[in-house]
């Protein structure tokens, strides 16, 4: 009997390492899977933001001008298409909405005291979309986007388009990398905001193309 003491203790020692990779093996697969929810939940969150602009210019078309004069639609900005508001700006000056009000006070369920033309709809529906974009409820992170290519009268087949045409819609936003994806092939444009440096991020992006 003697030779046996201790024998039940190196039992539970190799039980006791056992358990622990296992625990650790269970903690590692909930992290991921928390970092992929995450994603999951920021990629629907960009796609959705990507769609409702898609609607607001589908639902604010320009009106219809004389043959013959170009046709500009109000919502590609050409000079520089990024937001100045910025997660660190959210809340501040630089994110309020441009007047006039075209909205009204939904909170209170009261009309807008203007009517809007299309251009002043345009601005307004871009200050919106472009506040969203930073909003740490809607994306945690943050995110930058704008509209480009839609007729702006600059070419002459603006006159015959009248106003109709495509646009192209981005959004562009920083996700934790994982070990099978630590590229990106998106590429933000010279011209843009910055968005927070993260490390450890890749640049992920929602670009479509719509018809109007």
């Amino acid at each position: 009997m003697k030779h046996e003491q201790g024998f039940s203790l190196l039992e539970v020692l190799i039980a006791t390492v056992v358990l622990t990779v296992g625990m650790l093996s269970v903690a590692a697969l909930q992290l991921t899977a928390l970092k992929n929810n995450n994603a999951t939940y920021v990629r629907n969150q960009a796609v959705i933001l990507v769609s409702d602009m898609a609607e607001r210019i589908r639902a604010n078309l320009p009106p219809e001008v004389p043959t013959g004069t170009p046709s500009t639609n109000a919502y590609s900005a050409t000079a520089n298409p990024f937001s100045t508001c910025t997660a660190a700006t959210f809340g501040g000056a630089a994110c309020n909405d441009p007047a006039p009000d075209c909205d009204g006070d939904q909170k209170n369920k009261t009309l807008p005291t203007t009517t809007c033309n299309h251009s002043q709809l345009a601005a307004w529906d871009l200050a919106n979309w472009k506040r969203s974009l930073v909003n740490p409820n809607i994306m945690p992170l943050g995110a930058i986007g704008n509209v480009q290519g839609c007729p702006t009268g600059a070419v002459a087949d603006d006159v015959s388009r009248n106003g109709h045409g495509s646009c192209v819609i981005s959004v562009f936003w920083r996700e934790l990398s994982s070990a099978d994806n630590p590229t990106s092939l998106c590429t933000i444009p010279a011209n843009s905001a910055t968005l927070p440096a993260i490390s450890g991020s890749v640049l992920k992006c929602a670009i479509i193309t719509i018809n109007i």
